[in-house]
């Protein structure tokens, strides 16, 4: 085996299991240049737990496509239990839809989105995110408390500048 065949695998050994250059030659010399049989002895060695379906970064702890899979479908079924509902003056539903549905419709029509929401605020419509726990978050009365706070801070503002 040459030179440039050894340092190759020295890397790839030390690119999978994140050791030193010293012991990746150690490991693979043990082992007759078999990069498996010196991941596995690695392994065994440093008590790694051996990820599924995922990849080792470089703590050795499974990361990567595995974790985001999880946390992408955790936060997808979150979307699909919670509801963002638009209600009239009368407490009539005019839109019930999932959140992930709302989310992508402001990913793909966001002026449209952000106009029909214009419209609900200013026809006095309660605007309302319905988690599934039962808990609701009221938009409208964070858009008032917000409102309220920009119209008296300008009004403070003009006020004492008048004096």
């Amino acid at each position: 085996m040459d030179y440039k065949t050894n340092l190759e695998l020295v890397d790839e050994l030390r690119k999978r299991t994140n050791c030193s250059y010293e012991e990746a030659k150690a490991l693979l010399e043990k082992h007759n240049y078999n990069i498996v049989e010196a991941v596995v002895d690695y392994e065994r060695s440093h008590n790694v737990n051996i990820p599924h379906g995922g990849f080792y970064n470089n703590q050795n702890n499974c990361s990567g496509f595995h974790s985001t899979k999880g946390f992408i479908r955790k936060w997808y079924e979150k979307g699909k239990t919670t509801r963002f509902v638009i209600e009239d003056d009368e407490k009539k539903t005019v839109i019930n839809i999932s959140m992930n549905i709302f989310i992508l419709s402001i990913l793909l029509a966001f002026y449209f989105v952000l106009g029909g929401l214009i419209l609900a605020v200013m026809t006095k419509c309660r605007i309302r995110i319905k988690k599934a726990e039962g808990d609701d978050v009221n938009i409208g009365k964070v858009i008032n408390n917000v409102t309220n706070t920009v119209t008296n801070s300008v009004k403070n503002t003009m006020g004492t500048e008048t004096k």
